[in-house]
């Protein structure tokens, strides 16, 4: 049944893995963490709708409303107010949809050239991947079976080739914690001292769970510092443009003439 529903889209390799390996190990529980996982992302995912909804509203709003004295007063011709109007609306859609497609797949690396998004876009690719390896190491997968589906996760094309490497290198008789001390982009992360910790007292999945809980009220935070400030740096930045627009532009009260002898 899995199998079936695996091959019809219904779960991904990740996913179709962890459950295969909850239920032959007899424990549900790896099952439990999974929707855990998947609510706490689309709790995520909507609150940070939630709070871009009313910028984009006012975004839209302000660019029909900047030219409309202009078309009040005759200056503007109708046609042109739609260029004007329409147009930007389009090409905003239209990169608002590139980014989104360019984060879902494998080239997203300029995101960490970002100097605030850069780093969260780093932490939340290593969250992801160490909470998937936990999820797998606890439903019973070996780690060398549980290494390769853990960086699917990744969207990090550069993450997904160093983490790469830290399977051939326990092949080849280190351990996970001296395998992944070798990453470079792990230097000074929390998570290597968590790793040692587990492996040495046999807990590695708990050690990794705690590791991306804490993490994840970190991410969590920011992300809610960011948006609470991103839509008040819109607001600010459309209200400057629109009284930039009635300062420079006809005005909103009619204009009397020089000479009305």
């Amino acid at each position: 049944m899995l199998t079936l529903r695996k091959k019809s889209g219904l779960f991904t390799n990740l996913e179709a893995s962890l459950l295969r390996a909850a239920t032959n190990v007899g424990s549900p529980g790896a099952s439990y963490r999974l929707a855990d996982y998947y609510t706490q992302r689309a709790l995520q995912s909507s609150q940070i709708k939630s709070h871009m909804a009313l910028p984009a509203m006012i975004i839209v709003a302000a660019v029909f409303l900047g030219p409309i004295v202009a078309l009040a007063t005759g200056t503007l011709s109708l046609t042109k107010y739609l260029q004007l109007t329409l147009l930007p609306l389009l090409l905003g859609a239209a990169c608002v949809v590139w980014l989104a497609r360019l984060l879902r797949h494998d080239t997203p690396e300029l995101v960490r050239m970002l100097p605030i998004f850069g780093k969260l876009y780093v932490r939340h690719n290593l969250r992801n991947y160490f909470e998937s390896l936990a999820l797998m190491l606890e439903a019973g997968l070996s780690i060398l079976d549980a290494l390769p589906k853990a960086l699917a996760t990744l969207s990090s094309a550069s993450l997904r080739r160093e983490l790469s490497s830290v399977a051939s290198r326990i092949r080849s008789g280190a351990t996970f914690s001296q395998s992944v001390s070798k990453v470079t982009q792990l230097n000074k992360n929390p998570v290597l001292a968590y790793i040692e910790t587990g492996e040495a007292s046999g807990t590695l999945p708990e050690m990794l769970f705690r590791y991306t809980t804490g993490e994840a009220v970190a991410l969590q935070h920011a992300q809610q510092q960011i948006t609470d400030w991103l839509p008040r740096i819109i607001y600010a930045l459309v209200a400057g443009w629109m009284a930039y627009g009635l300062l420079t532009g006809p005005g909103i009260t009619p204009q009397l003439p020089a000479d009305i002898s």
